[in-house]
């Protein structure tokens, strides 16, 4: 949002403004009526998660690189990465006005995706094996706010920690699946 109130969404739902709103009490409703998605939600296993709902709360830049975001989903209990990079992945064009949007950590909607969170310590995501999850990675309750380190001059949190609530992500790297968590 600028100083003049006007907001630009950067990724996820923004509201389609060539339709006209429906009725919020009508359950028959689809759950983000009349959006159009600013991105594309990666389809690898690994890194994709179902949509940008469950309580999208606070907005995280990459110190080390200002082309990455990370985007705490509340009510799913997870961390989603945005990529606003230049790029071309599997005939696909990604860039500033389509990012690639991909889970970094936790389990969306919490380990058994029942929607319950909690606290584990491990990777970042599941490791995969044969094109299985592995329920090795870290669970979250609740992603309200984190931070990233920039500073290089405290002992024990490299420069890209990412701190979140009660967790912490040490030096995020490429892949997310090789970080590892710690209370």
């Amino acid at each position: 949002m600028d100083l003049a109130g006007n907001t630009l969404t950067i990724a996820g739902y923004k509201r389609d403004l060539t339709q006209l709103p429906v009725d919020w009490t009508d359950n028959n409703n689809v759950e983000f009526p009349n959006t159009v998605l600013v991105g594309t939600i990666d389809t690898n296993p690994v890194y994709a998660f179902t949509d940008f709902g469950g309580g999208v709360h606070d907005v995280c830049w990459e110190p080390r690189d200002p082309y990455i975001c990370y985007i705490s989903k509340t009510v799913d209990h997870c961390i989603v990465k945005v990529n606003f990079h230049t790029q071309t992945i599997s005939g696909v064009d990604y860039g500033p006005s389509n990012p690639l949007c991909q889970l970094f950590a936790g389990y969306e909607k919490g380990q058994a995706h029942d929607g319950i969170g909690g606290y584990r310590n491990g990777r970042a995501l599941d490791s995969m094996t044969d094109g299985v999850r592995q329920n090795d990675g870290a669970q979250f309750n609740g992603v309200y706010s984190m931070c990233m380190m920039k500073r290089t001059d405290v002992t024990g949190y490299p420069q890209g920690t990412i701190d979140f609530h009660r967790i912490v992500i040490n030096a995020p790297a490429k892949d997310p699946a090789v970080n590892e968590n710690q209370r």
